[in-house]
């Protein structure tokens, strides 16, 4: 009776290891397959301007866009003890913006900014904002088969210019927002923003705020994932470029 028992485990034990093995055949088949189908390869990734534009914004606006508030991105912290025109330490260098093909919630509110550290609560301090300049980027995916599997618009925003008592040109807020998101069934998106420097490029006396943002996304098909960085050079004086390719220039005071 026990050699019949151990009989019928050994002949169940292998015919799940015959079972699995024939499983993980038809998988790696299937996968074969699907990287063999056109559909899943990707042949272009192309990101280009779709417009340029410039919009006057209430000093209400800059203190709505730079609420202090835990569920929001605001990477910046002022420095005890500083220098009260210096910009302000950076914090959180990255965020969301799309996961699995949807934007985040609030992704509108979240924000770099590159001010003095006398911003800190004293909001009246700044003047002299400037309009906000708005890019908007159109990125495309288009797989073997000349199908548009990815299609993605996002803004990016700058609102420049302020300044204490006439001296130093800061940012309010630097921010990336999706308008269109449409990704194909087998396709995913995934994108995140990345601040990795804030810095002065003017001088100690007269700040000049510029920080880089790189827009960052995956794309990933059943079978493989690609990845492309979008550079933006964002400065207080207006300066907007992207790639090293100057979209527009510095403004004056």
């Amino acid at each position: 009776m026990k050699n019949t028992a151990k009989n019928l485990v050994s002949i169940a034990a292998l015919t799940l290891s015959f079972f699995n093995s024939t499983i993980a055949k038809a998988q790696d088949h299937y996968k074969g397959d699907l990287a063999n189908d056109p559909y899943y390869q990707v042949g272009q990734i192309k990101t280009e301007i779709k417009s340029v534009q410039e919009t006057s914004v209430s000093p209400e606006e800059v203190q709505r866009l730079n609420v202090r508030d835990e569920s929001f991105t605001l990477p910046i912290a002022p420095q005890a003890g500083a220098d009260p025109m210096a910009i302000a330490q950076l914090l959180t260098t990255i965020w969301d913006i799309i996961v699995q093909g949807k934007p985040v919630a609030n992704v509108q509110y979240k924000n770099a900014t590159a001010l003095p550290n006398v911003a800190e609560g004293k909001w009246e301090m700044l003047t002299g904002w400037k309009t906000q300049r708005t890019v908007v980027f159109s990125t495309s995916v288009t797989n073997l088969l000349g199908i548009k599997t990815v299609d993605l618009e996002y803004k990016v925003e700058l609102l420049f210019g302020g300044s204490v008592n006439g001296k130093g040109r800061y940012v309010a807020s630097a921010r990336v927002v999706p308008s269109k998101v449409s990704v194909l069934w087998g396709y995913n998106l995934d994108l995140s923003v990345q601040v990795p420097v804030i810095v002065n490029i003017g001088s100690q006396d007269d700040p000049l705020a510029a920080l880089r943002m790189d827009a960052i996304y995956k794309i990933s098909t059943l079978v493989k994932s690609y990845s492309e960085t979008q550079s933006y050079e964002l400065h207080g004086d207006g300066f907007m470029a992207a790639n090293g390719k100057e979209i527009y220039a510095a403004t004056s005071r």
